[in-house]
């Protein structure tokens, strides 16, 4: 487990460190030709997705979408009329060009750092206006964007030139906390406050010792109240060591100032109460010799921190597209990363190569297909999904061939860390040697300046007593000798034995002196043997210092070249990770159609089962009347010819007996006509016997055909009886069978109908799944809600009430200060009262800015980049009188403008280019052109209510 997560560490430290290798080749290797920045970004978007993204936007689409996002408002009616006619090839490009040359380019610009950077925190030390000024000259300077930065995180206040620059700090009271968390999440794009107590829980890449790695640029600094300048300044102290315990693990560390992703920065050594130029008093701020926070400025800002460089450049790309290539943008770790790591890198070098201009940053961004999509995902989708799946495979095969490759990468830099690790601790250990080394020399050198001054006060004293004893010992000498030569005067005597009394008890003072001088130079010699000792000490820990240094340096040098190459398999990993769930989505979408289609097949069928089971068994039911009919008529036609038969057999059988008779009687006649041939009365009897016979059996031969015919219409009879009985039992058993069956047909088919229902409501998700994936990364358009800013610029726009304020700013310039016929023909001096034009109309259309932000805007100290909806932003729009107010026909605002077309065409074609920045449907056409017609009668108030819906709907509140 702790060599996984050594491995996932130093992975972890090549995602967010700084990429040396990286970036030290994109500034070392010589200028060549190249693509452009915006053709090489959709060379590597396009390359990364396994189908093709949406077509780019019309007209409309893009020239609304290019106002919003470099000016922050959208054209006017003329302005989108104009650019949507244009039918030249090069014409987006040209816009993109004079909008970044703008003014008011530069004013929306200003207002997206101070939001990006104060969050709409209130003022305290530094008002907005003041801060918003210097942000906006630095635009209009084009400066480059790190220099900006690095004023800002340097910045004390103390110079009034730069003193705007300190309200990030300022305004934030120089919490030291807050200020980490702040500098990381805007600077470094690492949101590490959870880290502060611990590792961080939720986030495996953010560590504690990367939370105090910025912490020890910023814990030595305070907010200093000036009572005589009646200021506040952001101060610095000398000194302020960082240690941190985890609240969880109880590990404890120590970090000097790092930078996320690097070593700790190399600090000087100074003395104790040597660290400051300015040493800090009660009323007098401290100026330290060695600044940590400059040191965070130039090294953050000096174009080799990766972390600092790809935050900008995301951010940026933020600015355009409505999101970063890893959002939210202060949240980079392994959990969150690029949509398109090897872009992000591309961007963040080129950002450098272009030493930070923003302008030509965006510039390229603008120049992107990518940027240009549309919002229409392609025609084609479901074939691409399809396509999608035979790629799936081997993507998956070259990520699997790509991670076992990062994690040999990963496992050799594990061992370098390791060491590096070690080597760390050796120079955190002599580091603590040195701080106690450097403790030591202050008593040392305070005993050694105490013995030193004792000693010369005693030397003083010894000097000071030796020129005393000396001449009063020589006064007493010359005395004695006065006195030997006026042995009788006792007057002398005395005042030689005083100056000899005197000058021996000089004597013993000054000895009494030297000796104390002796026991001075004894103590003084013993602190400055004790002081050299402490010095030696400091000088030898350094030098071992110094050593691990070195060797921790040169150990860093050895994984410089793992890591990189670290950094190389992390980033195709990362690409080819995002690749194969780009083709997996689409494939999978591609499955989720062929199972709805399946389970819509399978829900057809069914219902048709259903009906038709319905149908037969209606039509049985429907038929059974006709059938009994039917049943009834050939049991009557049955029993008719029974009846018949019945009735002419008892005819048969008395035919028959009749002719048997008479036969047999012809018979016996014609016996006897053979015996009596002569007979002609028995010869014309038996003539008349047969003729009888011949007529009964005629008569026999008829009733037997006709019994015939009776038994046979009696056997049809019987048939169809017995045919329409047992189509009565089929129908009867048909209709039996179908009733039960119904039930479960209905829940067959109520099942997949239901199945088919969920699998086309999976198959919608999972195409708004992959409508949002590519809106994500940038292979479709997405819509980007307004800010507060936008929006308050674009309904100003939309109602004409700009128009109005802007016409009135310009008479009142001209009659100020009337351009000459030449300097309307200057170009320089057209566009300086193009910028004093907007400076003017800004002022007066900012405090309209208020009011849209306490509705649409996220609270101070959060990021401003939510969507939300509320009841008062409904009823602002619904009963606001400023939007109603700006509606009423004015000047040349938008109703004013409307009211004068009478053709609806034509004022529909106004209203729509003015308020939605395309021009109308048909159907909208005629939808204005029926209101107005309703509203005859009062057709100013249809033109207002017809604006205000547009301006009201959600097609104006979103950038698409």
């Amino acid at each position: 487990m702790r060599r996984q997560r050594m491995i996932a560490r130093c992975v972890r430290s090549v995602r967010l460190g700084i990429l040396v290798a990286f970036a030290g080749m994109a500034l070392a290797e010589p200028a060549r030709a190249q693509a452009p920045l915006h053709e090489r970004i959709d060379a590597m978007l396009e390359s990364a997705h396994p189908a093709q993204p949406a077509p780019l936007a019309s007209d409309a689409e893009f020239v609304r979408r290019i106002y919003l996002d470099l000016i922050g408002t959208i054209p006017t009616a003329d302005e989108a009329r104009q650019f949507i006619d244009d039918q030249s090839p090069d014409k987006r490009e040209k816009l993109i060009d004079r909008l970044l040359a703008s003014p008011e380019f530069t004013r929306h610009m200003t207002t997206v750092l101070d939001v990006m950077w104060m969050e709409r925190r209130p003022d305290k030390h530094v008002k907005t206006d003041e801060w918003r000024a210097y942000l906006h000259a630095a635009i209009a300077a084009n400066r480059p964007l790190n220099e900006l930065v690095r004023e800002i995180l340097a910045a004390d206040g103390v110079d009034d030139a730069l003193r705007p620059a300190a309200k990030f700090y300022l305004d934030r009271e120089g919490e030291p906390n807050l200020l980490t968390r702040d500098v990381g999440r805007m600077f470094f794009g690492m949101d590490l406050q959870c880290a502060q107590c611990h590792d961080h829980p939720l986030v495996d890449d953010y560590y504690q010792s990367d939370y105090y790695g910025i912490f020890a640029f910023l814990n030595r600094s305070f907010v200093f109240a000036d009572a005589k300048a009646k200021k506040s300044f952001f101060a610095e102290k000398g000194e302020g060591g960082v240690e941190f315990k985890s609240v969880f693990t109880g590990e404890t560390g120590q970090t000097g100032p790092r930078l996320p992703g690097d070593a700790e920065i190399a600090e000087p050594t100074f003395a104790k109460g040597e660290e400051y130029v300015v040493k800090p008093e009660k009323d007098v701020r401290p100026v330290p010799k060695f600044s940590r926070r400059a040191q965070l400025a130039e090294q953050a800002t000096d174009g080799t921190n990766n972390a600092f460089n790809r935050n900008m450049a995301n951010r940026l790309w933020a600015v355009m597209m409505g999101r970063g290539l890893f959002d939210p943008v202060d949240l980079y770790h392994s959990g969150n990363s690029p949509t398109h790591p090897l872009l992000l890198q591309t961007m963040a070098d080129e950002l450098v190569a272009m030493q930070f201009d923003v302008r030509r940053f965006l510039g390229e961004v603008a120049r992107t297909r990518a940027y240009q999509r549309g919002l229409d995902m392609p025609e084609n989708q479901m074939e691409q999904a399809a396509a999608a799946v035979a790629q799936v495979a081997a993507l998956e095969a070259e990520l699997k061939s790509l991670e076992a490759a990062r994690e040999q990468a990963a496992a050799a830099v594990s061992a370098t860390k390791a060491e590096a690790k070690s080597a760390e601790e050796a120079v955190a250990a002599a580091a603590k040697q040195l701080a106690d080394a450097q403790a030591a020399i202050e008593p040392a050198k305070k005993a050694a300046d105490e013995a030193t001054a004792k000693l010369t006060e005693a030397q003083s004293a010894v000097n000071a007593k030796q020129e005393v004893a000396t001449l009063v010992a020589d006064a007493a000498a010359k005395t004695q000798a006065v006195v030997a030569k006026f042995p009788g005067d006792d007057a002398l005597a005395a005042a030689a034995k005083t100056f000899q009394t005197r000058a021996d008890e000089l004597g013993s003072q000054l000895e009494a002196a030297r000796q104390t001088a002796t026991q001075a130079a004894a103590t003084a010699k013993n602190a400055a043997d004790q002081l050299a000792v402490a010095e030696r000490m400091v000088a030898t820990v350094t030098t071992a210092r110094d050593a691990a240094r070195k060797q921790a340096e040169a150990i860093a040098a050895r994984t410089s070249a793992v890591e990189s190459a670290l950094a190389t398999e992390v980033m195709k990993v990362g690409e080819a990770q995002h690749k194969h769930q780009r083709a997996v989505a689409l494939a999978e979408l591609h499955q989720t159609k062929v199972a709805a289609d399946q389970a819509r097949g399978a829900a057809d069928q069914a219902a048709r089962q259903l009906a038709d089971a319905r149908k037969e068994l209606e039509s049985a039911k429907a038929s059974m009347p006709e059938r009994q009919k039917e049943l009834d008529s050939a049991r009557t036609a049955r029993d008719a010819a029974a009846k018949q038969l019945t009735e002419t057999q008892p005819r048969l059988a008395a035919q028959q007996a009749a002719t048997k008779t008479l036969a047999e009687a012809l018979a016996q006649a014609n016996a006897a006509a053979e015996k009596l041939p002569d007979d002609k009365a028995l010869a014309d009897a038996a003539a008349d016997v047969r003729q009888r016979h011949e007529q009964e059996q005629t008569k026999l031969d008829a009733t037997k055909n006709e019994i015939a015919r009776l038994e046979a219409e009696a056997k049809s009879t019987a048939e169809k009886l017995a045919a329409a009985e047992a189509a009565i039992a089929t129908l009867t058993a048909r209709i039996a069978e179908l009733e039960p069956s119904l039930p479960k047909l209905e829940t067959d088919a109520n099942v997949a109908r239901e199945r088919a229902d969920s699998a086309l409501a999976a198959l919608d998700q999972a195409d708004l799944d992959i409508v949002r994936r590519w809106a994500d990364e940038t292979y479709v358009a997405g819509l980007k809600p307004l800010s507060p800013e936008q929006m308050t610029m674009a309904v100003l726009q939309a109602t004409g009430y700009t128009n109005n304020v802007r016409s009135a700013a310009e008479a009142e310039l001209n009659k100020k200060s009337p351009l000459s016929e030449a300097d309307q023909a200057d170009a320089a001096k057209l566009a300086e009262r193009a910028k004093q034009l907007e400076d003017e109309l800004y002022g007066k259309l900012k405090g309209n800015v208020g009011l849209f932000v306490n509705l649409f805007g996220v609270g101070p100290g959060q990021p401003q980049t939510e969507f939300f909806a509320t009841v008062d932003q409904s009823l602002f729009f619904a009963n606001g009188s400023q939007i109603l107010s700006w509606l009423n026909p004015s000047g040349n605002n938008l109703t004013a403008r409307l009211t004068k077309l009478e053709d609806p065409a034509a004022l529909a074609d106004e209203l729509y280019l003015s308020v939605l920045t395309r021009r109308p449907t048909e159907a909208e056409v005629a939808e204005t052109s029926d209101y107005l017609a309703s509203r005859a009668d009062d057709r100013t108030g249809a033109v207002r209510e017809l604006a205000w819906s547009l301006i009201t709907s959600a097609e104006f509140r979103f950038n698409h």
